[in-house]
């Protein structure tokens, strides 16, 4: 009687302890934000006309502007998206349509436009070597791109 009230309060404090552990491996906590910005390094502090925004019905947006002297990129293309893997660390963006800017001069996106992304839930990585950093967690980096 007694090894099992040992074996049954021990079987108690293991449970205990493994449900007090289970925040701390939450796998949501590195995926996807949705209705969030994931603003390109260069544009983060600043005018933000880089991003991507994801909703959670696997749609969302990139939005792009830049000008130079002779040319004008003002667009916004709606894509579809799909987690390349189970664990939802990657991320393919399929084109749906695209509406251009009264400032774009270019008309460049194609139909065949895509990305595959890496994601987490401050950071976005393109297959080029681009970031794309969450606006929430640049409220924690101030200092970036200031």
């Amino acid at each position: 009687m007694k090894k099992k009230l040992i074996i049954f309060v021990s079987l108690i404090i293991c449970s205990l302890a493994l449900l007090l552990a289970l925040p701390a491996c939450d796998n949501t906590a590195g995926s996807l934000q949705y209705d969030k910005k994931y603003i390109a390094e260069g544009h983060a502090n600043n005018d933000k006309e880089r991003y991507y925004l994801f909703h959670s019905d696997g749609t969302g947006i990139y939005k792009y502007f830049s000008s130079g002297y002779t040319y004008a990129y003002d667009y916004t293309v709606s894509f579809k998206y799909t987690y390349a893997d189970e664990d939802k660390t990657a991320v393919v963006c399929l084109f749906d349509s695209v509406e251009y800017g009264s400032k774009d001069t270019e008309k460049s996106v194609s139909t065949d436009w895509s990305e595959l992304l890496t994601v987490s839930k401050n950071v976005l990585c393109t297959t080029n070597g681009y970031f794309y950093i969450n606006e929430d967690y640049l409220k924690e980096i101030p200092n970036f791109n200031s």
